[in-house]
């Protein structure tokens, strides 16, 4: 309720305000029987005398309710050109209108702006801002907390004066997944696998003709890469959900750049592994995506188990993923998932893939 009186004070025209008229408005702003109704009002008033913000006008008399107040009080423009010129005093890469338009707002991010102004006044510190920082790194030198500038108050407070994290010299930094590289060619078709027991069966297959790193580039090596077809470049262990935010590390990886790339996902047929493979398709266009059907319909044709949690999945997700399957192959999926049934990946083990990069070579 204080910060909504503050902002409502700050914000009138004239320099003195009603009582009367101070309980109206919050009364339109806040739930105020359950914020603490009048005591709170009064409570909050007094804070604000006390502050230098406003003063009683004695002569208006009082309003005869307990706890009492005064029927009028003065606006002390002082207090208020204060504000302004402290917003003027900032340093210039710090933006100021938003605080201008938002008196309130220069209340709530003050601390964080003394800290930014500090260090962007300090020839030293100003100097940093030409190294790379990490976003963690560059948080803890301005504000003392690593989290700050990831942080969705951080981010807010970013947008409010107009910085962006390159303006602060630093960079995002990526959660690192774990991959091979076969072979470096465009368009490179990698196989992104949900657990880590079929990610590391995987590498044992495609490794089974030699030394990977001496070797790639022989035709036995690509054969024995290649199912339903599909010749694998690359093998990523996505980790779960982990891969949703890891992926950009994709970013990082130089034979990834520049280059067209096919990320063909396998993972549990539940809806868990469902929603991974359709929030990533999702979260990053730039890169094909598509469920690797060959693998899950070798899923389809052993037995389900009953799953050990219920699990929701949105209906756009599930939508996103059956598109790519047969009618037939869609009832047996929807049967499956709507008895809180699940496959999982693990069902298919070295037998299959050995038997399926034969059948390639």
């Amino acid at each position: 309720m204080l910060a909504k009186l503050r902002q409502i004070i700050i914000t009138h025209k004239t320099k003195r305000i009603e009582t009367s008229y101070m309980e109206d408005m919050v009364r339109k702003k806040s739930v105020f029987i359950e914020n603490g109704g009048y005591e709170a009002l009064a409570d909050c008033i007094e804070d604000l005398c006390a502050e230098g913000l406003l003063t009683p006008v004695k002569a208006s008399g009082t309003n005869g309710r307990r706890p009492l107040l005064y029927n009028r009080y003065h606006i002390r423009e002082e207090k208020k050109e204060t504000d302004r010129h402290r917003l003027i005093a900032y340093h210039p890469r710090i933006c100021t209108d938003y605080y201008s338009n938002h008196p309130l707002g220069h209340d709530e991010d003050i601390e964080y702006l003394d800290m930014l102004d500090a260090f962007l006044k300090d020839a030293g510190m100003y100097d940093t801002l030409n190294l790379p920082f990490s976003v963690n790194e560059r948080s803890y030198q301005i504000f003392r907390d690593e989290k700050f500038l990831t942080s969705a108050r951080g981010q807010e407070f970013c947008r409010r004066i107009g910085l962006q994290w390159g303006d602060l010299g630093c960079y995002p930094t990526f959660e690192p997944f774990f991959y091979v590289i076969y072979e470096t060619v465009s368009p490179l078709n990698c196989l992104v696998v949900e657990n880590k027991d079929s990610f590391f069966t995987l590498k044992k297959i495609f490794n089974r003709g030699g030394n990977w790193q001496k070797s790639a580039l022989d035709l036995s090596d690509r054969q024995a890469r290649v199912i339903d077809g599909v010749k694998l470049d690359m093998l990523i262990y996505g980790e779960g959900k982990k891969i949703l935010h890891s992926l950009k590390f994709m970013e990082e990886i130089p034979d990834c750049r520049d280059t067209g790339i096919t990320l063909y996902y396998f993972g549990d047929l539940d809806y868990e592994g469902i929603s991974i493979y359709s929030g990533l398709a999702e979260a990053y266009p730039e890169y094909k995506i598509i469920p690797f059907v060959f693998l899950y319909r070798g899923l389809l044709k052993i037995s389900p188990r009953p799953m050990v949690k219920k699990q929701r999945l949105n209906d756009l997700h599930l939508e996103n993923f059956l598109k790519y399957f047969s009618a037939e192959e869609t009832e047996v999926i929807l049967s499956v998932l709507s008895q809180s049934m699940y496959i999982p990946q693990e069902a298919l083990a070295y037998p299959f893939y050995l038997e399926e990069c034969d059948r390639g070579a």
